[in-house]
């Protein structure tokens, strides 16, 4: 890490985006310009946008802290755990809904038609469905 630092060190970034300056302030957690940075940025920056925060491992450790938490609400005018908290619960919904969607597709017999091979009008059957080939036959290139 050390050997890291040094690299980043001997770059001049004061004339690059403040997205880049936000890495590099992250990088070398000095979390309070990292949120000063965050704020400037605000909801949309050239790389950093509100998805960034909750995904990218660049802030798994700046998340934790207060002053990302403040900067977080500031700029987006809601806590980020509340965030989290809503999008947990609209994924959940969604996969109960695809799960709804499946068995009603399901009951009605379509799922058993596919997979006993039978074809409709235009369709295909579980033999010309490539997830039908067993892993070891598609990986040899060979259909079984």
């Amino acid at each position: 890490m050390i050997r890291a630092r040094e690299i980043l060190n001997a770059v001049d970034w004061t004339a690059s985006s403040s997205d880049f300056r936000l890495a590099y302030a992250v990088l070398m957690e000095n979390y309070d310009e990292a949120a000063r940075l965050m704020q400037q940025i605000g909801r949309k920056g050239e790389f950093v946008n509100k998805f960034s925060y909750y995904v990218w491992p660049l802030f798994n450790e700046f998340r934790e802290t207060e002053q990302f938490s403040t900067a977080y609400e500031k700029v987006y005018e809601h806590p980020y755990a509340e965030k989290l908290e809503e999008d947990a619960a609209a994924t959940s919904k969604r996969a109960a809904e695809v799960v709804d969607a499946i068995a009603s597709e399901s009951d009605s017999g379509i799922h058993e038609r596919v997979v006993s091979g039978e074809r409709e009008q235009g369709g295909r059957g579980a033999d010309d469905d490539p997830a039908s080939v067993p892993l070891s036959d598609a990986v040899a290139g060979e259909p079984s």
